[in-house]
């Protein structure tokens, strides 16, 4: 019997121990935390149904299954370094709030907490704790949307609870090491149960907290709140209820809790009121910062000064402070919804428009512009606009845009502007007026700063001509070019403009049909169509397209100058809109201006007068010079290209230019010309083609004052007419009784020659006909000289048949490479002199000795090596050829200092001697010689460039290779 009861009573321990385990895992089961077990490589071994309520996945879906594979790729690193610590260290806690994928493929930020229970035996895993923390509310919805089911699937949990092979140990472990308390109470409010994790939840023991009422420790604040909760759990059953109040912890303070609990009292196992409860005084203390510091913001927006508007993607208004109505007018409802844009002056659009682009484009970008802003009073207000794009923020969703009225700022930098304005044309103006004398130039810059001041759309001058009588027009700015020649055609008579510049001040010109903008404060003529038809430019111009003209006398004490008109189109882009500024700068003008153009009268009378003097010395000064250049030119060459080029200086002309009679061709050849028209002339011309054949037959000048009066014009004088010239003088040049050309002076201006330009030009002609009478002696000299060198060149040569003709190609050489070196023609000469001569020593030489086949003797070569010197003795007498001795004397020195009679080196060797031993050594390569064969080309340059550096100047080498074509002639 005592072994049946002791039995008994076995079994009953046994079936209370299973009921404990029922117990806890229809706890974990229920729980709305979410609970999920993983192993140390991160597979899903058990999720409770808590992650169904938010729509996460079914337990029995993700079994198997990685849980990083729902972790945001932002943070899976994160969650793989915390994870790898809790395998690391058994029995430790990591939290951490992770961005979840959904099973519907939105993303939810869970709270985490996870505890390393893979040494516990039933459990063998790392157990999560998972709270959504995304949207507070919306997990409430979701709760109560998911009771019914919650229901179902607790009694289908209950069908399949003989297919668990889990232990019910394991879901006792979850609860009593889970990281937010879960706890069971009864409908008054006593704890039944505690989890050990309660200890979290301010710091008391749970076995001292059972028996004890949740509402004890509830602030009073909160407390009708909290018992308000609860009583709706008890009435409703299907429905989860959340709750935030605050706690009273061990330590005296109050924390902040979160509970959700669920009606478990009809469950047979719980028969309770379960309680998940969790410590968020964190989150609170965060989003009590966040409540203020949005308040905070919004004080400072809604009482800003400026006007802060939100406006959607599509640019319509979603948000505008309270500032708007104060500032523009406008209501607020009446603009929401609306585009700002349809209040902004139509001439800021497009960069508005290009503000709000700029804007649009980068996520967090900033944009600045200014734009007018029409207000309810219909006024326009300036306002600095600056927009930040804030499309990507979740708590604006649209672009930020910040006005400011910057209207007294804009009317500030208008004065500012017009000031400026005024005073730099003024300026330029009082520099004009200080610095110009000449009266176009003057009157140029006075009517562009006029127009400038004036905003008009052109203005025009007139000055007064006093022997005419009449005003005459002067200078034009922006007319168009249709009327340009028109307006400077047309002169004004005194008798109809008399009467409206009797005032000397200026005045506005308006018509019937003008609109001017703003006060006027200057005297106003109002006129009909028949008083103003004395201005010439309404013979082209419809009075209806003007608007109004702004007249500017140019006095001086009672004497008449001239006028500045300033002309408004109707059509134009300037209003006739003036202040008192503008006005006192418009009379600022005419006084200036009117004291420049007297001072300009009296400088221009002086000058004319200064430079009539001028003109005369600066004649006798050139006429000097020019003879200075004639006798120091030997060629008739240097004397006309001389003598033309310094003849522009003595005559007003455009072109100067002298022709030379070419008996053979029967024409004119010119030979020089300078001037503007010099490159547009031709060089040939028939004698019966041109006026210029009676100067030549006559022996007199000639003198045309205008071309364009001439009958029967011949073609040369008729090209000159079209090319513009119309004035001419013509004077003969003579050699002896024979007329051998003309010197000529051509001028655009009509009549620009007086009888003193004539009689200079006659004494110029005289000077060059005497010039190129000398010039002509002394070519004849020269050719006469040359024929000599070269009969005595011919000489030296016919002293061996070997050398015949030997100092003419020596010659041909060095001219050649003489060229390739830039040679002046002088220098040139010398050295063709020089080579026609190289060898003149040897006329001392036997010729057996230059004939000799075999090898020269030492006594033989020291004969030849005397004939530099030899030549020398020779040329020394004649004293024009002194320059050229040294170049023959030692052109058979060599460049390394080798070579005769003297041994010289390098530079010490003159160059023209360096020259002569290039082209002497290849002429002499070239032909037969009695001790050898001519060479070819080929070997020829094979020698030069053996010898260079040596023998010869290595770039004297270069520079004959670059035209060795030469050799081929």
């Amino acid at each position: 019997m005592a072994g049946k009861k002791g039995r008994v009573k076995t079994d009953r321990q046994t079936v209370d121990a299973g009921n404990k385990e029922v117990f806890f895992r229809t706890i974990v089961e229920n729980t709305q935390s979410k609970i999920t077990v993983l192993d140390s490589n991160g597979t899903i071994l058990y999720q409770n149904a808590g992650y169904v309520h938010d729509n996460f996945y079914t337990p029995g879906e993700m079994i198997g299954k990685t849980f990083l594979t729902l972790v945001h790729e932002d943070y899976v690193q994160k969650v793989q370094d915390m994870f790898a610590d809790l395998v690391r260290n058994p029995g430790t806690i990591g939290q951490m709030q992770i961005p979840f994928r959904y099973g519907d493929g939105s993303w939810h930020v869970l709270d985490i907490r996870a505890k390393n229970m893979i040494d516990v035996p039933p459990v063998a895993g790392i157990v999560v704790n998972s709270r959504d923390i995304t949207d507070l509310k919306a997990v409430e919805n979701e709760l109560k949307r998911r009771t019914t089911q919650l229901e179902h699937e607790i009694e289908d949990r209950k069908k399949a609870e003989h297919a668990l092979l889990r232990s019910e140990e394991f879901f006792k472990t979850i609860v009593q090491n889970s990281y937010d308390s879960i706890g069971v109470v009864d409908t008054e409010g006593r704890r039944t149960y505690l989890s050990p994790s309660y200890h979290t939840i301010g710091g008391y023991n749970p076995e001292d907290m059972l028996g004890k009422s949740v509402f004890d420790m509830i602030h009073a604040d909160d407390r009708d709140l909290f018992r308000d909760s609860f009583r709706k759990l008890l009435e409703d059953p299907f429905h989860t209820r959340a709750v935030q109040a605050r706690s009273l912890a061990k330590d005296g303070t109050y924390i902040w809790i979160e509970v959700l609990g669920i009606n478990m009292l009809d469950n047979p196992i719980v028969r309770g009121i379960v309680l998940d409860t969790r410590d968020i005084t964190d989150r609170k203390k965060i989003e009590e910062e966040l409540l203020q510091s949005e308040e905070r913001f919004r004080t400072i927006v809604q009482n800003s000064s400026d006007i802060v508007v939100v406006i959607d993607e599509q640019g319509s208004n979603q948000y505008i402070s309270s500032s708007f109505e104060k500032i523009t007018g406008h209501t607020i409802q009446e603009r929401l919804g609306k585009r700002s844009s349809e209040l902004v002056h139509p001439d800021d659009l497009h960069s508005l428009r290009w503000l709000f682009q700029q804007t649009k484009q980068t996520a967090g970008g900033l944009a600045v512009g200014e734009a007018r802003y029409l207000f309810k009073d219909g006024s326009y207000h300036w306002f600095e606009i600056s927009g930040m794009n804030l499309l990507n923020d979740k708590n604006v969703n649209g672009i930020v845009i910040n006005f400011r009225d910057i209207s007294e700022r804009k009317q500030a930098e208008d004065k500012l502007k017009e000031e400026m304005e005024i005073t730099t044309q003024l300026l330029s103006l009082s520099e004009a007026v200080a610095t110009i004398t000449d009266v176009d130039k003057l009157m140029h810059e006075a009517v562009r700063a006029s127009k400038n001041i004036m905003h008009s759309d052109m203005a025009v001058s007139y000055l007064w001509d006093k022997q005419g009588g009449v005003f005459v027009p002067g200078t034009e700015v922006d007319m168009p070019n249709d009327i340009v020649p028109l307006f400077r055609t047309e002169n004004l008579d005194l008798k109809n403009v008399e009467s409206f510049l009797s005032s000397r001040k200026p005045f506005l010109v308006r018509f019937g049909h003008s609109t001017p903008g703003g006060q006027l404060p200057l005297p106003v003529t109002e006129v009909r169509e028949q008083e103003i038809q004395w201005l010439s430019m309404m013979h082209f111009i419809d009075i209806g397209q003007l608007n109004g003209m702004m007249v500017i006398p140019l006095m001086n004490r009672d004497e008449m100058l001239g006028m500045i008109i300033g002309i408004y189109l109707t059509e134009g882009r300037a209003p006739m809109r003036f202040s008192e500024r503008y006005y006192a700068a418009v009379r600022g003008i005419g006084n200036q201006v009117s004291t420049a153009l007297e001072q300009a009268k009296l400088y221009r009378e002086s000058v004319e007068k200064t430079m009539e003097l001028a003109h005369r010395i600066e004649v006798i000064n050139t006429m000097y010079e020019i003879d200075r250049s004639i006798l120091s030119s030997l060629t008739s060459t240097d004397i006309i290209n001389t003598v033309t080029r310094m003849a522009g200086r003595l005559l007003p002309c455009d072109v100067a230019a002298i022709m030379l009679v070419d008996k053979e061709k029967q024409g004119f050849n010119r030979i020089a010309s300078a001037g503007l028209l010099a490159k547009e002339l031709g060089s040939f011309f028939l004698l019966s083609s041109t006026s210029v054949t009676d100067v030549v037959r006559t022996g007199r000048p000639q003198y045309i004052p205008n071309l364009s009066e001439v009958n029967n014009i011949l073609p040369f004088e008729s090209e000159l007419l079209k090319k513009g010239l119309m004035s001419l003088i013509r004077v003969p040049l003579s050699m002896g009784n024979e007329v051998i050309g003309t010197l000529g002076f051509g001028a655009k201006r009509v009549s620009a020659f007086t009888r003193e330009d004539l009689l200079t030009a006659e004494r110029l002609g005289s000077q060059i006909s005497v010039a190129l009478a000398n010039a002509r002696l002394i070519s004849d000299l020269e050719e006469s000289s040359m024929a000599t060198i070269k009969s005595l060149s011919n000489a030296i040569d016919a002293k061996s048949k070997w050398t015949a003709g030997h100092s003419e190609g020596v010659a041909r050489y060095a001219q050649a490479i003489g060229r390739a070196l830039g040679l002046d023609r002088k220098e040139l000469g010398d050295l063709e002199v020089a080579a026609m001569l190289h060898d003149i020593g040897k006329i001392g030489t036997y010729a057996y000795i230059l004939d000799k086949q075999e090898k020269l003797t030492n006594e033989e070569w020291s004969i030849i090596r005397e004939h530099p010197n030899k030549g020398v003795e020779i040329l020394s007498p004649i004293k024009q050829l002194s320059h050229i001795i040294p170049v023959i004397q030692y052109h058979h020195e060599f460049f390394d200092g080798s070579g005769y009679p003297a041994g010289l080196k390098g530079d010490e060797i003159p160059m023209m001697s360096r020259i002569l031993s290039v082209a002497d050594a290849v002429d002499a390569m070239s032909y037969d010689r009695p001790y050898r064969k001519h060479m070819s080309k080929e070997e020829i340059v094979r020698e030069l460039n053996r010898c260079a550096g040596t023998q010869f100047d290595p770039r004297i080498v270069q520079v004959f290779l670059s035209v060795q074509d030469i050799l081929d002639q």
